[in-house]
Order: structure tokens, then sequence, then C-alpha cells
């Protein structure tokens, strides 16, 4: 969308630095804009107005000035803060992936307002519902079909046949599911189980209040983290590092909770 020498939008803060001694760069996610980056002057200094509306997460109504490089963030006011993912870890530790997400899939620049729909509707639940784990596969296979990488769920993705019930492959470079007939011609194929396919086809709903009925016991569920945290690994051809910042906040709890469990 053509900018003019200031605009106003939405945005969500997916990530910042410091910059010099006072300011900071922002990476924003906005639904006309698309990802972009702007500098926020002087907004480290402790009199700062605008330095609690751009925190990381937060959505924001934001006046930006069109610069050579970066854009200039001008004005900022708060829509939502999302304040339960701040006071959780591992709620944090999910906003952070969501938003590490967004920014390494999408390149800078190109509009996709059904993706920042996405983004702000999946901060929402991860704030407001208590299976965040459900969200967050929700995101992850939503999330790749709107940048084109929608995983083949209904039939084998080299020969086109229709799946028949039973356990299948998973093959991440073909993207999607691979038949009996077809194993061998699959490159990092890996095993999908009967009741995994169907857990993935329910969570690619649109509707989220079916999305959230899915139950999973914690062996499915790891299942189904697998697959797509490896097809999202592809798709980024790179680890996604707050992955590992969820993982490591998962095993603290049960470690606390393993040790509260314990008699003296």
């Amino acid at each position: 969308m053509p900018r003019s020498s200031t605009y106003r939008t939405e945005a969500v803060v997916l990530r910042r630095h410091d910059f010099g001694e006072t300011d900071r760069i922002l990476t924003l996610y906005t639904p006309t804009h698309g990802k972009l980056r702007a500098i926020a002057k002087g907004v480290r200094r402790i009199t700062s107005r605008r330095s609690g509306h751009v925190e990381l997460l937060t959505r924001a109504k934001v006046l930006l000035a069109s610069g050579r490089e970066l854009d200039v963030l001008t004005q900022a006011e708060a829509l939502e803060s999302y304040r339960q993912l701040r006071e959780d870890l591992y709620l944090t530790a999910c906003g952070y992936y969501v938003a590490e997400l967004v920014d390494r899939v999408v390149a800078d620049r190109i509009e996709n307002p059904r993706l920042f729909g996405l983004l702000v509707s999946t901060l929402e639940r991860l704030a407001t519902e208590r299976r965040p784990e459900v969200t967050l596969r929700h995101f992850e296979l939503h999330l790749v079909r709107l940048i084109g990488y929608e995983p083949v769920l209904d039939r084998c993705v080299l020969c086109s046949e229709a799946l028949e019930p039973g356990s299948h492959l998973f093959a991440v470079e073909e993207g999607g599911t691979v038949c009996g007939r077809c194993t061998a011609g699959a490159a990092q194929a890996l095993s999908l189980s009967l009741n995994c396919l169907k857990a993935l086809r329910w969570l690619r709903q649109d509707n989220f209040s079916e999305v959230i009925r899915l139950r999973m016991g914690p062996d499915l569920s790891r299942e189904v983290t697998r697959i797509l945290h490896s097809y999202l690994r592809y798709v980024v051809e790179d680890e996604i590092r707050s992955a590992s910042f969820i993982d490591l906040v998962e095993a603290l709890g049960t470690a606390k909770s393993d040790a509260s469990g314990l008699s003296a």
C-alpha cells in the first residue's frame, strides 16, 4: 500500500532492540503495511510517555513518519497490552514464540490483513483460554496456510491418492502426508499416527470454538507438536529459538510440580 509522509495504523510489537542511548528500534506488524521497522526516538528516557505503549507484544495505534531506511514513530497509544501474558512465564514464552514466527516467516512490507487478524486473535486467546497448547497448534497451521505452505492432510502428497485409515508418514520437504505405497519416495519423513492426522485436520478449522474442543493426551500432544515444529523449521530454514524457551519453561514447571509432591 502506498505511504504518505505520515500515516496511522494499528500495529503489534514483534521485536525491539535498543539503539543509541535513548532510542529503540521496533519491528511492527500491521494490517495494511505488513511488517516494518521503525525507530522510537527517546522512548527509553524515564520521562517518555510512549514507552509503555510500545512494549513487546503490545497492540497499539501508532503514527509513523516515512523515513529513508527506518520510519519514525511519532505517536503511540496502547490498545491492548495482554497483561495476562506478562504475569505467567509460560504464557510469556508462548507470546514470544508467536511473535518470532510471524517475524521469521513474512517479508517486509507485504500486506496481509488476515495474518494480522490471526496474530491478534492468537494473542487474545493465549491471554484468555486455558489451553494454550491448542491455541499454538491452531496458530501454526493457519500461519503456514496464510503464507502459502499449508500441509496436505487429505491425500498422499506424492501420488495424490486418498488416504486409507491407518498410520502414515509426514514428509517435511514434500509438505504433507504420504501413503504406505509411497514411503520409499519420502525424504525426512516422520511417523504419523491416525489420531495425530485426525488432530491436525481438526486444528485447521476456522471456527475456534470447535477447535478448542480438541482433547489431546500427553503422547498425542507431543506427536502433533513434533510434526508441526519439524515442518516449521523447514519453512523457516532454521531453528525457532523461542520454541526452546517454551520447552525450558515447561521443564521447570514439571520439576517444581514433582518436587512439591515429595514428602519430607
